[in-house]
């Protein structure tokens, strides 16, 4: 008896075994690469890692809404914040997160209305038209064809799905094998990984990761690399080379208590190098406030003048910015002696470095993307203020022949970026520089 009994448990013991290796095996490879997930470190800080270009499949032109399409359908402003409800944690597929392809798919749009809109560069948050190829890729059903045309350069395209950035970040190597992701794909893909707003736990981590799975040196730190600071398997160089101007600039966060106060924050930053003894809501008291972007009874968008004053509160993540006269006339009330520019380049930056004074400058969020105008509104004399998207600013601190250093209060830390790469925004924004220079620079 006793020997039948541990028969029939050895039996159904293997039963189990059986069903549970089935039902493992029948799971899909995305729901493996999901469960697959390994704690990096946070990448940028405090901030938000949700931002298009990083953890999105497609390049922005296509993850971002333009206001024409949006008033064809009902409900259009609110649809991308809707749609998100229900969707998988990462965006395989141009259908699996709001975009131009997912919005045209999900309304019944009058597809003369949509090439009509989209032909007109004006009307576009990147101010560039569609081709008439790629109005037809949107307002057609190959979704492979599509994602192989809007992807970002970072995205490894396998059929109609598209593996991100963040997706490649926050999976293991394991899970990307699984997804059939070759070391090969990975090394197409790797040189647009570079991330100049990566604090410097995650550039460490996704350098190594890249580095394991490819063999390659990957430009996530390419700096520290190309002067021989770091090695490729991220220990220091002893001989590390120096040069350039680098000032003790202090790091601040402006989150989570002020969204869209970089400015202001950033002056702060400013003001404490010099031992001036101020908060960032004293700054705010100073900082003249003007109304927030609303439509009035005839759908026409007014709002203030971010020339004059800050667009909303800065407590508010809805909220806009201001420009650098505005904050100039605060640091002058704080302290004497404050320069607002217009107009300045990145050799003017280096001049004020080198008399050992920091400069709060105007640029993005995001600078490895192309500005967005997504929004657009009169101020209260009729004048058109066209809203440059990640208008951003940050506190430059050093340089060196390739390089620029800054504190950027968006992840509350320090940030290298190219040269090249930091001016082509910085330019875009209009040279916007506040400093403090006893001598001409």
């Amino acid at each position: 008896m006793v020997g039948s009994i541990s028969v029939f448990l050895t039996g159904l013991l293997i039963a189990v075994l059986v069903i549970c290796a089935v039902i493992f095996l029948a799971r899909p490879s995305g729901a493996r690469a999901e469960a697959s997930t390994e704690q990096m470190p946070v990448p940028f800080g405090t901030a938000s890692a949700s931002a298009p270009y990083f953890a999105r499949p497609c390049n922005e032109r296509l993850s971002s809404l333009p206001e024409c399409l949006m008033k064809m359908a009902k409900g259009g402003y609110s649809w991308e914040y809707e749609y998100r409800t229900g969707k998988p944690a990462y965006a395989l597929t141009l259908m699996d997160y709001a975009n131009i392809y997912s919005f045209i798919h999900t309304h019944d749009l009058n597809p003369e209305k949509v090439r009509e809109a989209l032909s007109d560069a004006s009307q576009m948050v990147h101010r560039k038209a569609f081709t008439d190829e790629e109005i037809g890729l949107l307002l057609g059903d190959d979704q492979e064809k599509a994602m192989a045309h809007f992807a970002s350069p970072g995205t490894i395209v396998i059929g109609k799905k598209g593996y991100c950035a963040k997706w490649m970040y926050d999976h293991t190597l394991d899970a990307w094998k699984a997804e059939g992701i070759t070391p090969e794909m990975v090394m197409a893909a790797q040189p647009h990984y570079y991330n100049a707003l990566f604090v410097k736990e995650a550039a460490d981590a996704f350098s190594r990761k890249l580095y394991e799975y490819t063999g390659v040196v990957t430009p996530v730190k390419w700096h520290q690399w190309k002067n021989g600071e770091v090695k490729p398997d991220g220990t220091v160089e002893e001989n590390a080379q120096e040069g350039g101007v680098m000032l003790d600039v202090m790091e601040f966060c402006q989150y989570p208590d002020y969204p869209t106060g970089c400015e202001s924050v950033s002056l702060y930053m400013l003001l404490s190098y010099y031992g001036v003894d101020v908060s960032v809501e004293q700054i705010y008291d100073l900082l003249p406030m003007g109304a927030q972007p609303y439509d009035d009874e005839n759908g026409v968008r007014h709002g203030a003048n971010p020339e004059r004053e800050f667009v909303g509160d800065p407590h508010s993540e809805n909220s806009y910015g201001v420009f650098n006269d505005p904050i100039a006339r605060v640091a002058e009330q704080l302290m004497p002696g404050a320069t607002s520019r217009r107009g300045a380049t990145v050799e003017d930056i280096r001049c004020v470095l080198d008399t050992g004074n920091p400069v709060l400058a105007w640029y993005v969020s995001a600078p490895m993307r192309d500005i967005m105008y997504r929004w657009s509104w009169l101020d209260e004399n009729g004048a058109m203020v066209h809203w440059p998207g990640g208008e951003h600013a940050v506190v430059v601190c050093g340089y060196d022949d390739t390089s620029i250093t800054y504190r950027d209060p968006n992840a509350g830390t320090t940030v290298v970026i190219d040269s090249d790469t930091f001016a082509k925004s910085f330019y875009e924004l209009g040279g916007r520089i506040v400093y403090y220079n006893t001598s001409q620079c």
